[in-house]
């Protein structure tokens, strides 16, 4: 049976759904920014391991999974786990998170088991094949004026396959050797000034497998991650 996810899953899902896709033996195109410029072929479920770090913000160890095309079509599983925890689809069906609570992902751990449902398969992997980039902390000012535009920068990014900048809610997904990017005041034109948002670089890398007839992409997200200002 599936489900329609409210509203706010959609806003967490258009996220989500930016990276692109790469499969280490069958190479495909890098993900690109939000430019017009067409993405990589969606795949049928997405499986996220993510460690956060942070000068000012606990570090945080966390995962999210969704089966499906995303925004109105996902599907539930019998279960869903990571390093043998539980994730739960509380928010929404179909779309299921863990953010702390005992998960553990040093040690290039991230090992999902799934118990499928809905047409997926069951599956176990560790996927020792890739590893957690290492992301440098954010050196950019913490006062983002949206009149001058940000340039969002570290000193470097290693062993990505592609790096995401957030500032707020406004995303840019670039090659795995950025460590700049910049935001336009048009941009950032859509948030409001707050001291609530933060600004974010994660080094991602990820690996697409077919298991079944289903496509899944196996993600695994060092982020470094900052409050900001938003001035106007």
């Amino acid at each position: 049976m599936k489900y329609a996810p409210r509203l706010v899953l959609s806003s967490v899902l258009s996220l989500v759904l930016v990276a692109g896709c790469k499969k280490k033996d069958d190479p495909e195109p890098a993900p690109v920014a939000s430019t017009g410029t067409p993405q990589v072929p969606a795949p049928d479920a997405v499986l996220r391991a993510k460690v956060r770090w942070s000068s000012t913000l606990p570090e945080q160890h966390s995962g999210t999974a969704y089966f499906g095309s995303g925004l109105g079509d996902l599907s539930t599983m019998t279960s869903v786990e990571l390093n043998g925890l539980p994730l739960v689809d509380a928010f929404d069906p179909g779309f299921y998170t863990i953010a702390d609570g005992g998960l553990d992902l040093s040690n290039n751990t991230a090992t999902w088991d799934v118990i499928g449902d809905n047409g997926f398969p069951s599956f176990t992997r560790q996927n020792d094949e890739i590893v957690f980039p290492l992301t440098d902390p954010i050196t950019s000012p913490l006062i983002v004026d949206k009149s001058d535009g940000y340039t969002l920068t570290c000193t470097a990014v290693g062993s990505a396959d592609s790096v995401a900048f957030s500032v707020g809610f406004v995303r840019k997904v670039l090659p795995g050797n950025a460590a700049s990017c910049h935001f336009s005041s048009a941009d950032l034109d859509g948030l409001f000034p707050t001291s609530a948002f933060t600004v974010q670089i994660s080094g991602i890398t990820y690996r697409t497998e077919t298991i079944g007839d289903k496509r899944i992409r196996f993600e695994k997200e060092r982020a470094w991650a900052e409050p900001v200002t938003i001035v106007e």
